[in-house]
């Protein structure tokens, strides 16, 4: 997650002032020399960002498919996930995802051989806990329903 941050160098932070920033979600660099105070916000900068990458590979969004996306089917009004996307082709190409109105064919992997999909099953893209925080985490959504990078 995205933090505000500060960079202190060569002063003192009181413990007021840290207690405000811990309330207020504001990471606090404090160092007497300016390049390890910069190596250590770098250093910071660069967890940031891969914890947000990672993040994103477990966001699924509405009318997206992409490989990954955990499918899931109703079943005597239950949900029963049945294996995640391989692969997905547009017109016997390979493609890395699919909007909403594409025609394409799907390779599910993890899904039990003794299931047999039928034409009244209607899949579903799994959109676990772990899946709406990682959504929250990359993406802000306007009232428009559409995405929007920070």
């Amino acid at each position: 997650m995205l933090e505000k941050k500060i960079l202190a160098f060569d002063v003192k932070v009181t413990k007021e002032a840290q207690k405000l920033a811990d309330e207020l979600g504001v990471k606090i660099f404090v160092g007497d020399i300016i390049h390890e105070v910069i190596k250590a916000y770098m250093k910071n900068l660069k967890e940031e960002k891969e914890e947000l990458a990672a993040a994103d590979k477990e966001a699924v969004f509405p009318c997206i498919v992409k490989v990954g996306t955990p499918l899931c089917i109703l079943q005597r009004e239950d949900f029963v996930v049945i294996g995640r996307i391989e692969t997905i082709k547009n017109r016997n190409r390979c493609v890395d995802m699919a909007n909403k109105g594409n025609e394409v064919s799907i390779e599910i992997v993890g899904m039990n051989p003794s299931r047999h999909l039928k034409d009244e099953d209607e899949l579903v893209s799994h959109i676990s806990r772990r899946s709406i925080d990682a959504t929250g985490m990359t993406h802000r959504w306007t009232g428009a329903g559409r995405r929007v990078e920070d």
